[in-house]
């Protein structure tokens, strides 16, 4: 039987293990051919049926280069509300009410009496039953 020599036209057997018909004597050859060994056979049996089927291979490659891109995203811009949150400066905390002092001693009545008139006059000047706010007003009378 003669065999046939590879042409342009028909260029023989294609070998599915050879990274892309790579030279031999090129370096990126001889790390495939270290990566192809460490790899078990039926995991490369495996990858091989993955890989025939293309109605598979492709969207499932898709989703997972978009969710490692997202990963990738989130963990470069993902930090950006940390630092916001320690620019912003806390509010100002309000100064507390202090009474005047006077120069006379006063005794402890007197001091809680005068304290209770003035929680007394706040608590009356409290709008507890809100009456400022109204509802809306709404016209039902409504024709077409």
């Amino acid at each position: 039987m003669i065999e046939q020599q590879p042409t342009i036209n028909n260029p023989g057997p294609i070998d599915p293990t050879n990274a892309g018909n790579v030279p031999k004597n090129n370096p990126i050859s001889t790390y495939w051919q270290k990566i192809k060994n460490i790899i078990p056979e039926p995991v490369k049996r495996v990858f091989y049926k993955f890989y025939s089927n293309k109605k598979v291979f492709l969207p499932v490659t898709a989703a997972f280069s978009l969710i490692v891109l997202i990963i990738i995203l989130g963990l470069i811009f993902g930090n950006r509300n940390k630092m916001t949150k320690t620019l912003e400066t806390p509010a100002p905390t309000p100064v507390p009410y202090v009474a005047p002092q006077t120069a006379q001693p006063q005794d402890i009545i007197t001091v809680t009496e005068s304290v209770l008139k003035g929680l007394k006059s706040q608590i009356e000047s409290l709008d507890v039953h809100q009456n400022r706010l109204q509802p809306p007003k709404f016209d039902f009378n409504i024709e077409l």
